[in-house]
């Protein structure tokens, strides 16, 4: 019976353990996704802005262009129109 107690003892020792560091480990991974995602609004930000800044200032054009900010085309303003079918 006490050989029983003292294995279930360490049973629960360990488990106690594992959650310490399962824990300890939960908390560093959502430091790091906290981390990766204010850095993430910051560049959305100064993306943005720069955008904003490319229509006071086109030189900065070609540079949003290469890093995909901003499309050479623009969007058109109609929607086309579609095609009927003639199977009716």
């Amino acid at each position: 019976m006490a050989f029983l107690l003292a294995m279930i003892s360490l049973l629960i020792a360990w488990y106690a353990f594992e959650y310490i560091q399962l824990t300890r480990s939960l908390n560093r991974a959502q430091f790091t996704a906290t981390q990766v995602e204010l850095r993430q609004n910051r560049l959305k930000a100064l993306v943005a802005e720069s955008v904003e800044y490319s229509q006071r200032n086109p030189a900065i054009n070609p540079l949003l262009i290469a890093i995909g900010a901003k499309s050479t085309q623009t969007a058109p303003t109609t929607p086309a129109a579609r095609p009927q079918s003639s199977g009716r």
